[in-house]
């Protein structure tokens, strides 16, 4: 038994004319209609402009929630600051002097150091070196002035 689909006839695909391209004889779209088996249950029924208030109004809420819970954590961690400051004040002052000390020891070593390896050294003596130089130098050139 052969099918029904492929005993049917096919009918010619339709052309359109020029009247009916050039008129205003258009049809308009037709709504979708949702699928067989699917129903929209979560369609809201508030129209398009409440839905818009409804939005701007959770999001004015939202940015008020997040304003009041940054001031609450502000104020928290001020009031703890206000607590712990004159613990970290102190620790801060100790702190100071330990640098202090520090500092005047490397101070100390350091100066120690510097006259250690300058004290020997006299200033003089390399003044008279290079002057005894520049005597030497300025005989050599009148010598050969001289034998020129």
């Amino acid at each position: 038994m052969a099918s029904t689909a492929s005993t049917r006839k096919r009918s010619p695909p339709k052309t359109r004319t020029a009247s009916a391209s050039a008129g205003s004889a258009r049809r308009k779209p037709s709504p979708r209609k949702p699928a067989k088996g699917k129903t929209r249950t979560d369609a809201p029924s508030t129209p398009p402009a409440g839905k818009l208030e409804a939005a701007a109004r959770e999001i004015a809420l939202a940015q008020l929630g997040i304003a009041a819970h940054l001031v609450e954590a502000v104020g928290i961690r001020v009031i703890q600051a206000r607590i712990d400051a004159p613990k970290q004040w102190e620790g801060f002052v100790k702190r100071g002097e330990q640098v202090r000390r520090d500092l005047e020891q490397a101070g100390d070593g350091l100066r120690s150091q510097i006259i250690e390896r300058v004290g020997n050294l006299d200033p003089r003596d390399a003044i008279h070196a290079r002057i005894a130089g520049a005597r030497a130098l300025m005989a050599m050139f009148g010598r050969r002035r001289a034998a020129a």
